[in-house]
């Protein structure tokens, strides 16, 4: 507790007897060569994210042009892959901190959404990586199966250019 409390963060602990302990902590941590944050000083938004290099799996070509368009005029290198399967074999491909996150539809031929960020989620090298779906299922239990698999955003189509920078961040 002292640990995560000197850390900046936060630890809360929930047991019921014959079940189990559960044990959440949440930090804030910075990325690898990022200057440290100061406890209780927030930085301002940033702009852009340059050097931010993002894999958007999306089967539709024209949804493909219009993110990696807005994620480039965040100043995010983008890089794409037509169907789930596509990704999978990008990421595979790359050293494991090469991705800063990843974007995807759902519904894609080959391999869909779910299964793709499954398979990125199990893999002990990946799954530090950021999944965030771009998709036009907007039914509740699609979000709440996106979210369990371990997404760490749902972002509805159509969306704007400011909604898609607040869920980088």
């Amino acid at each position: 507790k002292n640990l995560v409390a000197m850390m900046g963060g936060d630890i809360q602990i929930e047991s019921e007897y014959g079940k189990g302990t559960r044990f959440l902590i949440t930090l804030t941590l910075n990325k690898c060569g990022a200057p440290p944050a100061l406890p209780g000083k927030k930085d301002p938004l940033p702009e852009t994210f340059p050097g931010l290099r993002i894999l958007m799996a999306e089967d539709n070509e024209i949804n493909r042009q219009i993110a990696v368009e807005m994620l480039g005029l965040l100043g995010a290198e983008v890089e794409t892959a037509e169907n789930g399967r596509a990704a999978v074999d990008a990421v595979l491909s790359h050293p494991p901190l090469y991705y800063d996150m990843v974007f995807m539809d759902i519904q894609m031929p080959v391999m869909n959404g779910y299964e793709l960020c499954k398979e990125i989620k199990a893999d002990i090298d990946l799954c530090h990586i950021p999944v965030i779906f771009l998709t036009a299922k907007n039914d509740l239990e699609s979000k709440i199966n996106g979210l369990k698999i371990g997404a760490e955003a749902y972002v509805e189509k159509p969306f704007s250019f400011n909604y898609l920078k607040t869920q980088i961040l």
